[in-house]
């Protein structure tokens, strides 16, 4: 639009600050696992580092990034099992001194409950600091950066913006990226089911699960970025299902704050408690239920013209309040 860079980075830097203050309110007042102060925290670095070099030294750092979080997990996958059988031949040979593993685990899994037994205002000071120690290193989550990175250089080609100019680039990614998820995440899926063999340690799975999910979500994105090429053009005939998909995503924001305005009240300590006694098949379906109900007031509000309320604030922050237009004389 024509604006000098110093304006522009200023409206960003209100629009990190706006998410950074709902982030610090959905801490304070829901949940410490928010999401909004990290991405605001890395909004502001990167706008900062990258925004204004060129896609050569953008996609020279994302490399090195995506090669030192690949080496990082071959590490973690090489040494885990070494250091974890370590451990279990000296709890052998070393009877009473040697490591409880299991004794641990139960330890620390009764800890966690007993944490989310406090309640709202006892568990404030952990929330917010849990929150402000996230947020803070979210720029070194290389599994978060390297995304990131990743979609701008994507934005300047404009992959998403119109996919059907690069139906191949995004075919190879979407073939490449989701069943490397897939196999990525399968030992920790089947770990609680004991299909797979008892786990030399929860870091090894989970290592590999995060580091292969990036792919992943880039394989999910490049997929939905086919399907938008393949509905271009008919935004009025569109099926019930897309539209309401697309009726969330424009409120992804509200969509966010709100499943954790119906789920933590239901499942942490200080409100029912449900969380305690829940397996995992009653959990996913208290989390499709709150998504369900999320969607339904997303097309509610798409259907009356109206954006959702989260979004709206995060744009009042950000431009100031809209003004009405001068008339003309």
């Amino acid at each position: 639009r024509g604006l000098p860079w110093e304006a522009f980075r200023a409206t960003l830097d209100r629009r990190h600050l706006g998410l950074a203050l709902l982030g610090l309110a959905h801490t304070v007042l829901l949940w410490s696992g928010d999401i909004l102060g990290g991405y605001a925290v890395l909004g502001f670095v990167l706008t900062y580092a990258f925004y204004r070099r060129t896609d050569r030294t953008v996609r020279l750092w994302r490399n090195a990034l995506a090669w030192v979080m690949a080496v990082v997990a071959g590490l973690v996958a090489l040494f885990t099992p070494l250091v974890m059988w370590a451990l279990a031949m000296g709890r052998e040979t070393l009877p009473g001194e040697g490591l409880d593993l299991d004794a641990l685990i139960q330890e620390s899994a009764q800890e966690v409950g007993q944490a989310s037994d406090a309640s709202w205002l006892v568990d404030l000071p952990e929330r917010l600091a849990v929150w402000l120690g996230a947020s803070i290193t979210m720029p070194l989550v290389l599994t978060v950066t390297v995304p990131m990175l990743t979609g701008l250089l994507w934005a300047r080609r404009g992959l998403l913006d119109r996919p059907a100019e690069h139906r191949r680039e995004l075919t190879r990614i979407a073939v490449v990226g989701i069943p490397a998820a897939w196999l990525g995440g399968l030992p920790l899926a089947l770990t609680p089911l004991g299909v797979w063999p008892d786990p030399v340690s929860p870091l090894l799975t989970t290592g590999v699960h995060l580091a292969t999910g990036v792919l992943g979500g880039l394989g999910y994105a490049a997929l939905l970025g086919l399907v938008a090429a393949r509905l271009e053009g008919r935004a009025g005939a569109l099926p019930a299902p897309a539209r309401a998909l697309s009726a969330l995503g424009r409120m992804s924001l509200s969509g966010y704050l709100l499943l954790t305005a119906l789920m933590a009240p239901l499942l942490a300590g200080w409100g029912v408690g449900l969380g305690r006694d829940l397996g995992t098949a009653a959990s996913l379906g208290v989390a499709a239920a709150a998504w369900l109900v999320a969607l339904a007031l997303a097309v509610v509000l798409d259907r009356a013209g109206r954006r959702g309320p989260a979004e709206l604030l995060l744009r009042r922050i950000t431009h100031g309040p809209r003004r009405a237009p001068t008339p003309a004389l």
